[in-house]
């Protein structure tokens, strides 16, 4: 049992450390470890500062008894591990807890390295202030290291908040997951997911209409493959309802795909330092993505979709070919300089059906008593397809175009929901070069 100790003392700086190098804004401040015969005992106290612009953080000590028998079969010791916050800060608890547990959580320690730790917060009803109630539907949460490869899995039934016994907020089926494994270039590969099956507010008064939403997904997925990174980001909401109106849906993919990985790392290191600096300067964001974005990555929108009741918006392009590490965003007047965008590939396109056109038509038009949508004329800034109504802009021999308009033939002003002014004629009925010559019309409402 000496000996089970010992291994365990041993590998139990490197847990902290990569617990403090995985946390923004945790400090360790002492840890100490006291190996005994037939159990341990560590205790590190850590201080968590959130906000970078205060000078005291929120100061804890861990607590961690380990038993040095060996689990039978198993090549393994338990742990158990308890919390100790500030005075003012456990009576607050006390009062709020009476004699129960928020959590417990044990530990297992395995004598090859692997590393699992388990907390268990039980569901409880608590009282709050103004006759509200707290209901806390329990949680767990696991968090192992095996071999380099980390996983969390948090899982909870959710909670509820009521008012003079009424529901006013819910959050229910909560889930949180991350499995990640290091590389030997120092970057971090793997999968995060997050899921709320359904949140709910209630309405206060009529300015503040209730909101339902159902069936939030988010994932990122981070993968090399010769020398570069692959960044794929998800989200979707199945349903989410304001008021009495009707009910919506959104659905997103984006990719950033070749990103140069020295780029990457310094991103993320940048990305830390910020979290821990009080009021970082703008430049230090601009630096840092410039660092994201340096060697010619591809951003690429695989889509955007909007769905409100029959009205329906979606977006898809890419844009390839862009070094902002070869920008000086030090002089602004010089990012629109032509040779900036050498080699730069771009086309998004956005796309309304006729229902979402309808209701922009109506809303653009009511002061002026007709339509004109319906009026828009092929090869003009805004297209009508089918049933639907598409922008596109695009960057094609160094000129960027909107539906293949150049826009330096296109006033400031100019904006394809405007009604067409009274003496400019039938816009459907003109060509695409009448319609050019009223927007630049010095004055012109189109």
């Amino acid at each position: 049992t000496w000996l089970v100790g010992g291994k365990v003392e041993k590998g139990y700086p490197q847990q902290v450390a990569l617990l403090q190098a995985d946390t923004i804004g945790l400090h360790v401040v002492d840890q100490k470890f006291d190996r005994g015969f037939l159990t341990s005992e560590s205790v590190t106290t850590l201080e968590l500062k959130p906000d970078p612009c205060k000078d005291k953080g929120l100061r804890l000590v861990v607590r961690e008894k380990i038993r040095n028998d060996l689990v039978s079969g198993l090549g393994a010791v338990r742990s158990d591990i308890s919390l100790t916050f500030p005075p003012d800060v456990e009576r607050e608890l006390k009062k709020l807890l009476g004699d129960r547990k928020a959590a417990t959580i044990t530990g297992v320690y395995s004598l090859n390295g692997d590393v699992d730790y388990h907390l268990d917060s039980p569901a409880m009803d608590l009282p709050l202030d103004d006759g509200e109630e707290f209901r806390w539907k329990g949680m767990t949460l696991d968090l192992s290291r095996h071999g380099g490869e980390q996983k969390m899995a948090l899982n909870s039934k959710g909670m509820e908040i009521r008012k003079s016994g009424e529901p006013f907020m819910l959050l229910a089926d909560i889930s949180v997951s991350s499995t990640t494994e290091p590389t030997v270039i120092g970057l971090d590969v793997g999968r995060n997911e997050a899921e709320i099956g359904r949140l709910e507010v209630a309405s206060l008064k009529p300015s503040l209409p209730a909101v339902v939403v159902k069936g939030t997904k988010v994932s990122s997925v981070l993968s090399l493959k010769s020398g570069k990174a692959f960044i794929t980001a998800d989200y979707a909401v199945e349903s989410f309802n304001v008021g009495e109106a009707a009910d919506g849906g959104i659905s997103a993919s984006i990719s950033l795909n070749s990103l140069d990985t020295e780029g990457l790392k310094k991103f993320t290191a940048a990305m830390k330092d910020i979290g821990q600096t009080c009021k970082p300067p703008a430049k230090d964001y601009v630096a840092a993505f410039q660092d994201l974005l340096s060697g010619t990555p591809e951003l690429l929108v695989n889509r955007i979709e909007l769905q409100f009741g029959d009205k329906e918006l979606s977006m898809d392009g890419h844009m390839r070919g862009l070094d902002l590490g070869r920008i000086n965003t030090d002089d602004m007047a010089s990012l629109a300089q032509s040779g900036n965008f050498e080699g730069l590939d771009l086309r998004f396109r956005l796309s309304a059906n006729q229902a979402l056109a309808d209701q922009l038509d109506a809303m653009r038009s009511a002061s002026a008593g007709q339509g004109w949508l319906r009026q828009v004329p092929s090869g003009s800034a805004l297209q009508r397809k089918g049933d639907n109504y598409v922008a596109e802009l695009q960057y094609k021999d160094g000129e960027m175009l909107l539906n293949g308009i150049p826009l330096s033939r296109l006033t400031p002003a100019a904006s394809p929901f405007d009604t067409p002014s009274p003496d400019s004629g039938d816009a459907a009925g003109g060509d695409e070069e009448d319609v050019l010559a009223e927007w630049r019309r010095p004055g012109s409402n189109f």
